[in-house]
């Protein structure tokens, strides 16, 4: 039933109303700026698919999850949002620091931010890490993933977001 619930809202109206700020540690030019609200990235990349991921530094399934991300990223970079946003410092698995050292350990390159305050955690209800959320071309949410998601999974997700943004914007 939940589910049902969080399936109508949009990025714009995200659960607690509002938009949620964050910083980059890198890919401010994607997302439109170094600090930013989650509005103002959405408007940014005008009807672009959004794989929106929120992980902690020191979260060992987000550690063994981030790859899988980055190798997506790297195969469709120029048909989705792929954001990585750090809120590992309000669920006490991580701070700023052990962020940035996951980030280079593991070479990743998509757009990642910090989360300026907990807004997110409240907002989506976050209880755990990692957890991902799909927002088609619109800004709707179409679909979550708490906790791990494996490479194909995501994958598959992002395919099926692929096609619903292609097939949104047909005449």
């Amino acid at each position: 039933m939940a589910l049902v619930a969080l399936i109508g809202f949009s990025l714009r109206d995200s659960a607690g109303g509002g938009s949620f700020s964050m910083t980059a540690y890198q890919g401010a030019e994607q997302l439109g700026g170094t600090t930013v609200s989650m509005a103002d990235v959405k408007a940014h990349v005008a009807g672009k698919p959004i794989v929106l991921n929120f992980w902690g530094g020191s979260c060992p399934p987000c550690r063994a999850e981030m790859p899988g991300f980055q190798n997506v990223y790297e195969r469709h970079a120029d048909d989705i949002l792929m954001l990585g946003v750090d809120i590992g410092p309000f669920l006490n698995l991580g701070s700023r620091t052990s962020a940035l050292r996951l980030l280079d350990d593991l070479g990743i390159t998509y757009p990642t931010a910090y989360a300026i305050n907990r807004n997110p955690v409240a907002q989506f209800q976050i209880t755990g890490l990692p957890a991902t959320y799909f927002f088609d071309g619109n800004g709707n949410l179409v679909g979550t993933a708490p906790g791990f998601i494996n490479e194909r999974d995501l994958e598959n997700r992002v395919r099926e977001l692929i096609g619903t943004a292609a097939a949104s914007v047909v005449p």
